[in-house]
């Protein structure tokens, strides 16, 4: 029991806390994979801006035929 606005700050307060750490982690491990795809000393690679570039492209191809519903 407790006052509802101490509930509401806690229960707040530890979504921030979850939310940091999720974020976190996503963060590093985005950040290890991508200085996977560098090679060192090298280079970056340029297979994953094309990659992007033709997701980009096919998502304007359905926005442009799509019709509307």
């Amino acid at each position: 029991m407790g006052s509802v606005a101490l509930q509401i700050l806690l229960m707040a307060t530890v979504l921030n806390a979850i939310g940091l750490v999720v974020n976190g982690i996503v963060v590093l491990t985005a950040s290890r994979i991508g200085n996977g795809l560098v090679n060192p000393g090298r280079r970056p690679s340029s297979w994953p801006r094309y990659m992007l570039a033709s997701v980009y492209a096919g998502l304007a191809c359905k926005l442009s035929l799509g019709g509307r519903h």
